[in-house]
C-alpha cells in the first residue's frame, strides 16, 4: 500500500456506500461488519430492486433506492459498485459529480463502457478490477510470469461459478487469459469451449471455457501444456468473503490517492 492509504488510516474511518446489494454487495457489507484490519466501515447500500421487493429496512444497515437518495441521508467517503454493468452509468455520473472515489467491482462491461471508465478516471480516483480477492491476484501475476517463461505453448483457462452467475466466461477468466497472451503473443486469439466440428490441429489460440452449476464461489484454474509435461496454476475461492475483505482493502487504498485509473496490481505493489 502507498503512504496514502497508511496517512488515511492513521486519520480514521474510512467510510463506503455499497451500490448493489447482491452476492457481492451482501459479502463486502458482512466482512465490513468482522473487518479489525482496514478501518473501512460500510455505512449505507443502494439497491432499488431491494428496496422494492423487501423494503428499507432488508438489511441490517440503511438501505436506499439511489446513490443520490443516499448521499442527502449518510455520509460517506467511496462508493464501491457491486451491481452489473448495466447500471454503470448512474454510479460513475454520481462519482464525478460528487467528487467521490470509486471501486468498480461489477463485470461484464463492454468495450464502450471500459473507454467510459477510464473517462471517468481523469476526474476521480477509481480501481476497476474483475476480482478483488488478493489471492486471484497474485495468481494473474504468475500467470504472467509463467507465460513469459514457457512462450506460446498450449494454453487452457477453465473457470467454474455458481449455477446463477449471469456472465460467462467470467471476468477474472477474460483477465487471465489476457495476461497469458500479453506475456506470449498479442495475436493469440481467445476461443470459447470446443465443439464437436472443429476438427484437425489446434492453432495458436488460448482457450477458455467456463462451467456453471451448484454453489461453487468461484475456482480458476490456467493449464500450460508442454510436450510431456503440464504447468498448472489454480485458485479457489471457498467463501465469498475473500471478494468482500478485498473490496474493503480497495476501497482504503483508492480514498486517499489523486485522480487515475487504479487496479489490484497497484495495491499489491
Amino acid at each position: 500500500m502507498t503512504s496514502y492509504g497508511l496517512e488515511l488510516l492513521e486519520v480514521g474511518m474510512t467510510r463506503v456506500v455499497v451500490y448493489g446489494a447482491g452476492r457481492l454487495g451482501q459479502a463486502i457489507i458482512a466482512a465490513s461488519e468482522m473487518d479489525t484490519e482496514t478501518q473501512v466501515k460500510v455505512v449505507a447500500a443502494v439497491d432499488e430492486h431491494l428496496v422494492k421487493t423487501r423494503g428499507e429496512d432488508a438489511l441490517a444497515i440503511p438501505l436506499y433506492r439511489s446513490l443520490k437518495e443516499a448521499s442527502v441521508a449518510s455520509d460517506f467517503d467511496v462508493v464501491i459498485d457491486s451491481s452489473r454493468a448495466d447500471a454503470l452509468n448512474e454510479v460513475l455520473k454520481f462519482a464525478v459529480e460528487k467528487g467521490k472515489p470509486l471501486v468498480i467491482a461489477a463485470t461484464g462491461h463492454d468495450a464502450q463502457q471500459i473507454e467510459q471508465i477510464r473517462q471517468a478516471a481523469e476526474k476521480v480516483p477509481l480501481l476497476r478490477s474483475s476480482n478483488l480477492s488478493l489471492g486471484v491476484n497474485v495468481l494473474r501475476r504468475l500467470v504472467e510470469n509463467a507465460g513469459a517463461m514457457l512462450g506460446s505453448v498450449d494454453t487452457e483457462v477453465v473457470e467454474a461459478h455458481h449455477r446463477l452467475k449471469v456472465d460467462a466466461p467470467s471476468g477474472t477468466a477474460l483477465t487471465l487469459a489476457e495476461a497469458v497472451r500479453d506475456s506470449t503473443d498479442p495475436s493469440r486469439q481467445f476461443v470459447y469451449g470446443r465443439r464437436p466440428d472443429e476438427v484437425g490441429a489446434r492453432g495458436n489460440e488460448i482457450g477458455v471455457h467456463s462451467v456453471r452449476g451448484g454453489t461453487v464461489v468461484g475456482e480458476h484454474t490456467v493449464t500450460f501444456l508442454l510436450n510431456d509435461e503440464v504447468v498448472e496454476l489454480r485458485h479457489v475461492a471457498q467463501s465469498r468473503d475473500v471478494f468482500g475483505f478485498g473490496a474493503l482493502r480497495a476501497a482504503a487504498f483508492v480514498a486517499g490517492l489523486p485522480a487515475g485509473y487504479y487496479t489490484m496490481e497497484d495495491l499489491l505493489g
